[in-house]
């Protein structure tokens, strides 16, 4: 028998899995291990999600989207994109995300009315915001609803995952959860 998932809040996943499986190396330092216990031969271990947080990309760039849901997906993380503003507030009704990357230009809702619409709602997300364009006065607008960051298309992967994981860790600090060890 393999692994088997445990439904639990959305901020964690445990599983369960045959004690040999633990033994491996690679499985071991693969997942960060914040709970063990022993029970009926098997032993549960599990993850945090702060290595691995939901993202929102909302583009209406169908490539740029799709490869970068890609690219988050590859790295572990949940990655969700939607084409349009009236789009993402659908989405974030239903689905809570922990980050939210918004392109400022699109079609219909901009980012800032998306971005404005949120707070309203009391939606939590990080947001950074990815544009093609450096808008000075919208710099200043988007600061205003809490945006810490901001990156100009197209940008590095790597560079991005790394923003991802900064927004993460300031949305769980600010909610009081831990993250990578740190209260």
């Amino acid at each position: 028998m393999g692994w088997q998932r445990i439904g639990v809040p959305s901020a964690v996943y445990l599983y369960m899995a045959p004690k040999d499986i633990l033994a491996n190396d690679e499985v071991q330092r693969r997942y960060q291990t914040f709970y063990e216990a022993v029970k009926d031969g098997f032993q549960i271990i599990g993850y945090c999600m702060s290595k691995m947080p939901s993202v929102l990309i909302v583009d209406d760039e169908d490539g740029f989207r799709s490869v970068l849901v890609r690219r988050l997906q590859i790295r572990d993380i949940q990655a969700f994109g939607v084409s349009c503003g009236e789009d993402a507030m659908k989405f974030l009704q239903n689905q809570d995300v922990d980050v939210v990357l918004l392109d400022i230009k699109m079609p219909g809702m901009s980012g800032v009315e998306v971005l404005r619409h949120m707070r309203e709602q009391g939606c939590k997300a990080e947001v950074i915001v990815l544009s093609g364009h450096v808008l000075l006065d919208t710099a200043v607008e988007i600061m205003d609803f809490g945006v810490n960051d901001y990156l100009l298309k197209p940008c590095d992967t790597e560079e991005l995952m790394d923003r991802i994981t900064l927004a993460y860790e300031r949305k769980t600090e600010r909610e009081g959860k831990k993250v990578n060890g740190k209260q």
